[in-house]
């Protein structure tokens, strides 16, 4: 499936929506949706890599898929000693070799009862 043109129609049905002044409810709904989707989809390491803290120079956790199938948490360092993924007590170019990451799901918010 391809998720990209999922999440595109989904932003441009409700820019159209917004073109035609159709109800916010719905434009809203069809936005978080393609968030959704970009959050719980994976992301190849050759379209993209994780956003990460300049001050830092490393990622927030995610969620990794490596060549051999393996899935783990770990970072992706930009900046700092070493560049690349750090996973497991493995750092830099010679750790597992990453092919795909998805964000983590955001924490319950306050108020909520799960």
């Amino acid at each position: 499936m391809n998720y990209n043109k999922t999440v595109k129609e989904l932003r441009d049905i409700a820019d159209l929506y917004e073109e035609m002044g159709v109800d916010h409810l719905q434009r809203k709904t069809m936005r978080e949706a393609a968030d959704m989707i970009e959050r719980l989809t994976w992301v190849s390491v050759e379209e993209r890599l994780p956003e990460y803290f300049k001050d830092y120079g490393f990622s927030k956790v995610v969620w990794c898929l490596d060549a051999h199938g393996k899935t783990g948490f770990g970072i992706y360092q930009k900046e700092l000693q070493h560049k690349g993924w750090f996973i497991g007590g493995g750092a830099g170019e010679n750790s597992a070799i990453i092919t795909h990451w998805m964000p983590l799901p955001e924490l319950p918010g306050e108020g909520d009862n799960r």
